[in-house]
């Protein structure tokens, strides 16, 4: 399996990149780039737009399993980020991406930041788009009018966008930039179900969606209104609806 597996990275038709953790190079421990924080691979993806990424919760390993994979070439890095904080890496012979990526987060492993008045949407649904998905819980806020105003309130220095995947179809990205955290909900209108199915994809350690569905239920408690403590100030603000 082991030989076989690796060799199939060089194919014209690459196997999944999670397989690759399967294969049979050895694994050393190893210092990691920071690929638990988004920001970081939205870093990866403009800095190398040829190298893809998945990544795998390995309940049976203990560990985050991260695998980069540059398509021209076929040469993958596995990274694993064990519980007990001793990480670990699978290379295939000869590659340098581990490397290349340390090279990027730089020696002091600083966070991030992109350039002010710079968009990251387009890549960050792209890497998001790619991690598993998973049912949510519905937030009726995101369909409201009143949205820009209680994610100002509620959720000061996140950031919103909306687009259209057809007539079915909307997707909201929500980034926080300072966490390195992001999500991406996909609604979908069930014509069986005549309901709106929710859908996750979610990077970084803020969890951005359990705190919107807080949000949403306080918000629908004070009557759709933004709730007094919200405010910056003890002025309550007037009616959303």
């Amino acid at each position: 399996m082991t030989a076989a597996l690796a060799s199939l990275s060089n194919l014209d038709t690459p196997i999944p990149l999670l397989a690759l953790a399967r294969s049979g190079y050895p694994e050393r421990q190893a210092e990691l780039p920071p690929v638990e924080d988004y920001s970081f691979l939205v870093a990866v993806n403009q800095a190398f737009p040829l190298v893809e990424h998945a990544q795998q919760r390995r309940g049976d390993l203990g560990a985050t399993v991260h695998v980069f994979r540059e398509r021209s070439t076929g040469e993958f890095a596995v990274l694993y980020q064990h519980d007990d904080g001793l990480h670990t890496v699978k290379e295939s012979a000869g590659s340098t991406l581990l490397d290349q990526l340390n090279q990027l987060a730089g020696p002091r492993r600083a966070a991030l930041r992109r350039p002010r008045g710079a968009s990251s949407s387009a890549p960050a649904i792209a890497l998001l788009r790619g991690l598993p998905r998973k049912p949510a819980t519905r937030v009726s806020v995101l369909e409201h009018d009143a949205l820009p105003e209680v994610l100002a309130a509620a959720l000061p220095g996140v950031e919103h966008s909306r687009s259209s995947l057809g007539p079915l179809i909307d997707q909201h990205l929500l980034i926080d930039a300072a966490t390195g955290s992001a999500v991406l909900a996909t609604l979908i209108w069930d014509r069986a179900q005549h309901r709106t199915r929710t859908e996750i994809a979610e990077s970084g350690r803020r969890r951005l969606w359990d705190e919107l569905v807080s949000l949403c239920q306080e918000w629908n408690a004070h009557g759709r209104r933004i709730p007094e403590h919200w405010q910056p100030t003890a002025t309550a603000a007037g009616a959303l609806r």
